[in-house]
């Protein structure tokens, strides 16, 4: 999970202006009798995505009932569920988080850019030098971080 540290928009200010936000369009709602489309949509749209977002990251995806040897005991969704095995089986038992969830990652042209040119670069080398190890290498690198599939690896 990322943190950012130097964050300045914290959750309460947050929501504070989307509170400020929903406010004023109510209000404004009551005046014109009606629907209208204003120009907080899309920065409370935004907000919202980024409560979401956070709320995704700071949550784990589940928990991990520790036995007193150290071993998984069991896996549950939630910690009321975990409390409770715990509280049936030993009450010295731990209770661990696991899997938190990634954020999704951003779309970055960039990056799939400069994987084209390698790969690219690497199939030329491999018409060139048949011979050579780095074509091999190179997809061998792409392949493990995650940037190429299988069947490009296979090409």
């Amino acid at each position: 999970m990322t943190t950012n540290t130097n964050n300045k928009l914290t959750d309460e200010k947050i929501k504070i202006r989307i509170k400020a936000i929903e406010d004023r369009r109510s209000a404004s709602r009551d005046f014109w009798d009606g629907d209208y489309e204003y120009p907080e949509d899309i920065e409370l749209l935004a907000l919202r995505e980024l409560q979401e977002r956070r709320k995704a990251e700071s949550e784990p995806a589940g928990y991990h009932v520790i036995k007193e040897c150290g071993k998984v005991g069991c896996s549950v969704a939630t910690l009321e569920e975990a409390e409770k095995t715990r509280g049936f089986w030993n009450k010295k038992w731990i209770i661990k988080p696991y899997f938190y969830t990634a954020p999704p990652a951003p779309d970055n042209k960039q990056t799939d850019e400069l994987v084209m040119w390698v790969k690219r670069l690497s199939h030329s080398l491999r018409n060139a030098r048949p011979d050579s190890e780095l074509h091999g290498a190179a997809m061998d690198y792409l392949s493990r971080k995650g940037l190429i599939s299988v069947e490009d690896v296979l090409r």
